[in-house]
């Protein structure tokens, strides 16, 4: 008997639960499909913005919100040294960078912008260029084990490089006379 009253609760349980599960699905809105058929190709868009506020064009001539800013950065721990300031009136911008350059010298560059002649910049540098010596170069030359080293230079005898007319003994490069 309890076998038998079990299967019936279950049986009624998912009927009941299919009967919700119908009566939710039909009461969900149903779309209008109508007899027309669908078109071939899209209508060009409505001719005005229908999605909201239309949207300012940027040559409305209105300009801009004025604003004014700056900021500079000298890090000496990694030689950093950098800037820029700018203001704006709302129609024409005008301001300057600079920056430390790695061969020594200052670079400013001052500029302006506005719709009619757009972006005009003036680069000038402060400083004269200094350059750090060239390092020395580094040489290889066959050892008397078969394998390569490096070291010799000039004169040296054991086959380094040597600028001199004649200046490597055994075997290294010299200028014009080949290995």
């Amino acid at each position: 008997f309890v076998i038998i009253a079990r299967r019936k609760i279950s049986t009624m349980a998912s009927a009941l639960f299919l009967m919700f599960l119908v009566g939710c699905i039909h009461a969900l809105p149903q779309p209008d499909f109508g007899n027309s058929s669908p078109s071939s190709s899209y209508g060009a868009p409505p001719a005005s913005n229908s999605y909201g506020p239309s949207q300012p064009s940027y040559n409305s001539g209105g300009g801009g919100m004025p604003y004014d800013f700056s900021y500079g950065v000298n890090d000496a721990y990694s030689s950093s040294n950098y800037g820029q300031s700018e203001k704006s009136d709302g129609k024409n911008v005008q301001g300057y960078y600079t920056v430390d350059l790695p061969d020594g010298r200052k670079q400013t560059v001052k500029y302006t912008a506005d719709h009619d002649r757009g972006f005009i910049a003036e680069v000038s540098y402060e400083g004269e260029a200094q350059y750090a010596p060239a390092a020395p170069a580094v040489t290889f030359f066959k050892g008397s084990g078969g394998g390569y080293g490096a070291g010799g230079g000039a004169g040296s005898s054991s086959g380094g490089y040597s600028p001199g007319a004649g200046g490597a003994s055994s075997g290294g490069y010299s200028p014009g006379g080949g290995w």
